[in-house]
């Protein structure tokens, strides 16, 4: 992937970056921040890729002014769609609450990351200013597709950031 050079385009590698430094995504796709990259992808996904994963997408992009007059500074803002999948983990006892505790899970490890401000660490590098994270849209594929894609859940999450 090239470096990203717009403000927006930052974001996104930013998100991707912290999605990598996850534990709960990390250890579920092999325990390495390369082994990551396999499965976070930005845009549209063609083909079938390995679950879980992450699908980035620019939700929106902004800029709010800030000095009304002659001496505007417009300070980017937006937010960033990521649709998860993961396999059903059959057996436990109530597969979709699990579902629901590895989606917050992976939502808290990124909040609690890019929260982080020491700029003496790696973090800060990855330094996204998140505002709100909402989960939403949490469910199972259904039955008629389980014998062709196999048993998952999928969730959205909406990340918005920007200066407060």
């Amino acid at each position: 992937m090239p470096t990203p050079t717009s403000t927006h385009g930052i974001a996104l590698a930013q998100l991707k970056k912290l999605l990598a430094q996850s534990t709960t995504f990390r250890n579920a796709v092999g325990g390495t921040e390369a082994g990551v990259n396999n499965h976070v992808h930005f845009g549209r996904q063609t083909g079938t890729p390995p679950r879980p994963f992450a699908l980035i997408e620019l939700e929106s992009g902004e800029g709010v002014a800030f000095s009304f007059g002659a001496g505007n500074q417009i300070v980017a803002e937006g937010s960033l769609l990521v649709r998860f999948e993961r396999d059903a983990v059959l057996t436990d006892p109530d597969p979709y609450h699990e579902a629901v505790d590895w989606f917050g899970n992976v939502v808290d490890d990124v909040n609690a990351l890019a929260a982080h401000g020491d700029a003496t660490t790696a973090f800060d590098l990855t330094h996204l200013p998140l505002l709100t994270a909402a989960i939403r849209r949490v469910g199972e594929n259904d039955r008629s597709t389980w014998h062709s894609l196999g048993r998952f859940f999928a969730a959205e999450t909406l990340w918005t950031w920007g200066d407060a």
